[in-house]
């Protein structure tokens, strides 16, 4: 397994940070392989919460190389997060995983779980992707879906899923899900909320740039982190951040 480079800890939290981001998609995808074969050999199945973007594309490709069909017909793939836009738009998330996932492996069409888009209601949107976790699920009153595995990234300004500084969202604490207002469009947004990614049994960041530099400092070193990805933690392992160098440079 490749290693990282350095590690720096803090309360709920680990920070690899590698050469290359070669390396850390390397360190990634056997983080995935492990949690993928450990949930298939306890429960039969394995449950994987995706973001979009471009930072997890390279990652993705890896995961998608995976040759073993029993693997991927008992996996399901979730999405954190969605633009409100057409599923075939260039900003779509959903287009993204299925290109560089779906489309390349032996995974059944209904074991991918996508948003669907409303485009005259991003509110709807959010209901109907919640309906769908809680039909899949089979969940009843307070119970919240639990992802065997949730993939994170972090943006220049400390947001995370479609989370953003100031937003409603932030404070939901019964929903599943909720529509949110990006600064950058397009800027209709569908998200999982925080009592359901923090729900999920492994939670892993993939940041790179030096952009984020600054935020990731933020995190490591404040006893309370005020900035949404500050506010993920998991009651069942220590959060796990992979950084290239750039992300990791003032750890």
């Amino acid at each position: 397994m490749t290693q990282p480079k350095r590690t720096h800890t803090s309360d709920g939290r680990i920070f690899h940070i590698f050469e290359t981001v070669n390396d850390l998609e390397d360190y990634a995808l056997e983080l995935w392989t492990r949690a993928c074969d450990a949930s298939i050999r306890e429960s039969g199945h394995f449950f994987a919460a995706l973001s979009g973007g471009n930072t997890p594309a390279g990652l993705y490709r890896k995961i998608a190389s995976d040759p073993r069909p029993a693997q991927w017909n008992n996996t399901h793939l979730f999405l954190v997060d969605d633009r409100n836009v057409p599923l075939d738009h260039e900003s779509s998330n959903a287009r993204m995983i299925r290109e560089t996932i779906v489309s390349q492996i032996p995974m059944n069409e209904s074991n991918f779980h996508y948003i669907q888009p409303d485009i005259t209601s991003p509110e709807n949107a959010a209901l109907n992707y919640e309906n769908h976790l809680k039909t899949f699920f089979a969940l009843h009153g307070k119970q919240f879906p639990v992802f065997d595995l949730t993939l994170l990234g972090i943006g220049g300004d400390g947001h995370t899923a479609s989370l953003f500084p100031g937003s409603p969202s932030l404070s939901e604490r019964s929903a599943f899900t909720a529509a949110s207002i990006s600064p950058v469009p397009p800027a209709e947004r569908i998200t999982l909320t925080f009592p359901v990614i923090n729900n999920s049994k492994q939670i892993v960041f993939i940041v790179t740039g030096k952009d984020k530099s600054h935020v990731i400092e933020h995190i490591a070193q404040s006893e309370k982190p005020d900035l949404p990805s500050g506010k993920i933690l998991s009651p069942h392992e220590d959060v796990i951040f992979l950084l290239d160098e750039s992300a990791g440079t003032l750890l």
